[in-house]
């Protein structure tokens, strides 16, 4: 950095620019080269004024999805006066780069080259009333631009929920109290549902009250799939958590396909003695030679009740390929894991007051205790049935034109969606800690999709050229490309930082040229294309 060569290097730069702006005889540019000619030949590190260009990168894929023109159709509809196109770049691209409050990223617009002048306040929240409003009309713009302009069908789509709670005990049929991912015990909390492609590309989401159950919300993800967006088939995949027996007859009903994990301790006996069971197992060469794969194949038969439309019950059957699979590796992280929620069971044992307020289920279950709850003893039988399925783990699978391996396959892939839900709530802040409204707590995650969605599309960029580079990272570098005003005798210059690896890359995918060292406004305007603040 150049204040660390010379802690005085910023006071030298301000005299010499004074010095040249008291000579009246000498031209703009003499001047400039004059200063420019006193610098160092590395670019400015460090400025008193710096103005972020790397926000131009999240510009540069919303023209590519031609979000202007959704939010300005919006805006006809509505007839509304705000700016909604401005703000929903403003406050999607601000979540990704310094996710904040509204009035922390309200005052940080005059810090962006980006030109947001026209931008006020009080639009920006009127704003988020409209985003609400218009929810599924912008989802529906992104998928299109997403997917049916490569004219592909969406063939995976991976679903999970999460909760996103409030600091606050007051419910309002929206904000409610239910289970919380979060642990957060005696909170309003809402819930969402999330959709994405088999590349982490968000499909769609869904907000729900509260206190709705994970099984209900995942038939109304499904239904805009199927209506709105006209898909005729796909692969759902999900965690064990949403497999139900309705939700899976539902899905079949639909013309999609499952592939689920499946909960083998919660299974029937029969289920239970052939997982079990040495025959019919295939044994995988592994990469990892400390480790022993094998996994088998059932034909698994679930009856599941429906009602029919006159008020009566119809039967369906579902036969499934169960896929059971077998990892040594895994049955060592099993028995660690029991271990240690042992350890919590043997301590509540010790001290029943403990056991008794005790909320989480964790170390609790493998207790025994009498009908008050005062005596207590580890529960040794439920210890030895658990220990004789650690390393097994099963998946269901409906679809009978994917291979046993293709269906393994495809299920690991939901780490991508536990990543979505990683990058919205930590690198994003996506809970929403400054809005109260149930219209701006809605109008809110759709900024947050929207961020989402931008930063998934950079990575997906990035990874197809072979760039590696994180959530975190992406967010730093953009954070880096910035430049310092040089103001001489009336008028601006510009010298620009120098630039992480990572953004060079970024603005190479996106076919942003590299910045020259030195600019005025008209170059940096036509640089970018757009005017600058």
């Amino acid at each position: 950095m150049l204040e660390a060569r010379d802690p005085d290097i910023m006071s030298k730069l301000q005299a010499e620019c004074d010095r040249i702006n008291a000579e009246t005889s000498t031209s703009v540019e003499e001047k400039l080269a004059e200063l420019f000619k006193k610098a160092p030949a590395d670019p400015v590190c460090e400025g008193l004024s710096l103005k972020n260009y790397g926000i131009f990168c999240y510009r540069a894929l919303w023209n590519e999805l031609s979000m202007d023109v959704c939010f300005r159709g919006i805006q006809s509809l509505s007839r509304s006066k705000c700016d909604l196109a401005r703000s929903a770049f403003f406050l999607s691209a601000l979540r990704n780069m310094q996710p904040c409050s509204k009035i922390a990223s309200f005052r940080q617009k005059d810090s962006y080259l980006f030109n947001f002048g026209s931008l006020r306040l009080d639009d920006m929240y009127r704003s988020l009333d409209m985003f609400a409003d218009y929810k599924s009309k912008i989802e529906a713009h992104l998928y299109k631009k997403l997917f049916n302009g490569e004219k592909k069908n969406v063939s995976v789509a991976f679903y999970d929920v999460t909760t996103y709670y409030f600091e606050s005990v007051e419910a309002d049929g929206f904000r409610n109290f239910g289970f919380s991912k979060d642990h957060r015990v005696g909170e309003v909390q809402v819930l969402m549902g999330l959709l994405i492609d088999e590349c982490g590309i968000p499909l769609g989401y869904e907000l729900f009250s509260g206190n709705t159950s994970e099984f209900k919300t995942l038939l109304s993800s499904l239904n805009k799939l199927k209506k709105q967006y006209k898909v005729e088939k796909v692969i759902v995949v999900a965690d064990r958590g949403l497999n139900s027996k309705s939700n899976l007859a539902r899905i079949k009903e639909m013309g999609f396909e499952y592939v689920l994990a499946f909960k083998i301790r919660g299974a029937s006996d029969d289920v239970k003695a052939a997982v079990l069971s040495k025959d019919g197992f295939t044994e995988c060469l592994k990469e990892d030679e400390e480790d022993s794969y094998r996994f088998k194949v059932l034909e698994h038969t679930q009856v599941v009740v429906c009602p029919d439309e006159d008020g009566g019950r119809n039967k369906i059957y579902l036969t499934d390929s169960l896929i059971i699979s077998y990892s040594s590796k895994r049955a060592e992280k099993d028995a660690k894991d029991r271990g240690r929620l042992i350890k919590k069971a043997e301590k509540l044992v010790a001290n029943p007051s403990m056991f008794k307020a005790e909320l989480k289920k964790g170390g609790k279950s493998f207790v025994a205790a009498d009908i008050d709850g005062n005596s207590l003893k580890l529960d040794a039988a439920k210890i030895a049935e658990q220990s004789l399925y650690d390393g097994y783990y099963g998946i269901l699978s409906s679809d009978p034109e994917i291979s046993p391996e293709e269906a393994v396959s495809i299920h690991h892939g939901l780490w991508k969606i536990e990543e979505s839900f990683r990058i919205m709530k930590s690198g994003l802040r996506s809970r929403p800690c400054f809005v109260w409204t149930p219209e701006h707590i809605k109008g809110h995650f759709v900024i947050c999709y929207l961020a989402l969605v931008l930063q998934r599309l950079l990575e997906k960029k990035l990874k197809e050229r072979g760039i590696a580079g994180s959530s975190q990272a992406i967010q730093d570098s953009l954070n880096k490309a910035n430049v310092m005003e040089l103001r001489i005798k009336g008028q601006i210059f510009y010298a620009k930082e120098k630039t992480p690896k990572l953004y060079d890359e970024i603005a190479d995918t996106l076919g942003i040229a590299p910045l020259r060292t030195y600019s005025t406004k008209t170059d940096l305007q036509k640089h970018f294309r757009h005017r600058i603040s």
